[in-house]
């Protein structure tokens, strides 16, 4: 038979810790995760905006150039 040392509340404990940190370092991970997420499609968002509205300008002075 093995003895399991330490008794049962510390493992209990240790137990908790353990389930603890795994709980936070996947918190952490998700809200890195969805802040990334996030940033990216909001990058692209406004990169569109402003490049429909530098778009817009170009075509403008190319309109008064030609005319």
């Amino acid at each position: 038979m093995v003895k399991v040392v330490g008794s049962s509340q510390s493992r209990n404990i240790a137990y908790q810790i353990f389930i603890l940190r795994i709980y936070v370092l996947w918190l952490i991970e998700y809200i890195i995760y969805t802040v990334s997420v996030i940033g990216f499609f909001w990058f692209w968002y406004i990169y569109f905006i402003i490049d429909s509205v530098t778009e817009v300008q170009r075509r403008k002075i190319v309109n008064i150039l030609s005319e």
